[in-house]
Formats: structure tokens, C-alpha cells, sequence
């Protein structure tokens, strides 16, 4: 949604191609939607998980930190793609 609203890419580092549309792109967009509210209510309930997981530890920041840390290196190790921007995955 950045792009319609802003005229230009995230910082302007990479350019859109060309885009055709067609009426199958829009029966396409039901079931992406359907999965896509799946996966939102997936994401909630691991957030109120991780809230009260987080809650039991109380006043030991340098353990929450450290867990989370650990969390976020495992998600880099397993999941490299979902890191960051994602400009280093596009071709020029």
C-alpha cells in the first residue's frame, strides 16, 4: 500500500514492473484473504503466548533479553527470507 499512496518504493531503492490487471487476480484475492485473517489470528494468539510467558519472568530483564535474543537468532538461522527488508532477495 506504500506505493499508491506515496508514488514511489520504500526508499526508493528498487523499481515496481510493469502491472496487468485480470479478473482471475480478483477470485484469487478471496482465499488469500481467508488465509491471510488465519494467519492474523495465528499471530495473535502466539503474541498473548508470548505476553504471558514474558510476565512470568518478572523484574529479570537480562534473562527476557536474552531469551529474546535467542528467539529472534533462531528465527534468522531457520527463516533468513523473513528478515529485514527483503531488497537483497529482488533482482534489478
Amino acid at each position: 500500500m506504500y506505493f499508491p499512496i506515496a508514488g514511489s518504493t520504500f526508499v526508493g531503492i528498487y523499481a515496481l514492473p510493469s502491472f496487468k490487471y485480470a479478473d482471475w487476480q480478483l477470485l484469487a484475492a478471496v482465499p488469500l484473504g481467508l488465509v491471510a485473517g488465519g494467519l492474523a489470528l495465528i499471530t495473535v494468539v502466539a503474541i498473548g503466548l508470548c505476553t504471558k510467558l514474558a510476565a512470568r519472568l518478572g523484574e529479570r530483564t537480562i534473562l527476557r533479553a536474552t531469551i529474546g535474543g535467542v528467539a529472534f537468532g533462531l528465527v534468522g538461522v531457520a527463516l533468513p527470507l523473513t528478515l529485514f527488508t527483503g531488497t537483497d532477495q529482488l533482482t534489478p
